[in-house]
């Protein structure tokens, strides 16, 4: 957001649990911030993306998805639907307050639309895929990237998004 708001996220071990970690600089110095976890052990974050500084969004793992969202005083695990795929959730990108993705493996792909994250519909275009980024080029669009075992190889995977669905997939060979 700035030069001195900037947030890092991962895992850490604590007693032999694995636990959220969540760091923030404020130009000066890190310091760790609390954050919940999903479960008492096997949680680590992998991405974290803001809108502002009332507004970041962080996902990974957690016996199961894991989705945390900073108001500015506290991180929160964000309200979750049970049909939700359980995994871990690789990138995200928050685009304005009450907008957001997050991508995962398979093809995992999450919109948050101001009051619940729901799944996008999209395509499986080969055997495995996993998508592991995703960035924002507008308020409702956004490409998430990956990886695809199509018929002859490995090759990249690149998905257009739009609110609230899907607009077109293209794959793109390595």
């Amino acid at each position: 957001m700035a030069p001195d708001d900037i947030w890092a996220v991962g895992s850490n071990s604590v007693d032999v649990l694995q636990v959220n970690l969540i760091k923030h600089w404020d130009g000066q110095h890190w310091t760790n911030v609390d954050a919940p976890n999903v479960s008492p052990d096997g949680n680590g974050l992998q991405a974290v993306s803001a809108t502002s500084m009332d507004d970041v969004w962080a996902v990974g793992y957690g016996n199961g998805t894991s989705i945390l969202h900073w108001n500015g005083s506290v991180w929160s695990l964000a309200p979750i639907d049970s049909i939700f795929p359980v995994g871990n959730l690789t990138g995200v990108v928050g685009v304005a307050a009450g907008s957001a993705w997050a991508v995962g493996p398979g093809t995992i792909i999450l919109h948050w639309d101001g009051f619940a994250w729901k799944v996008v519909p999209s395509p499986s275009p080969g055997h495995e895929n996993y998508l592991s980024g995703i960035v924002s080029v507008g308020p409702n669009e956004a490409w998430a990237v990956g990886w695809v075992d199509g018929d002859e190889g490995y090759e990249a995977l690149a998905e257009h998004l739009a609110c609230p669905g899907m607009l077109g997939t293209r794959t793109v060979t390595r």
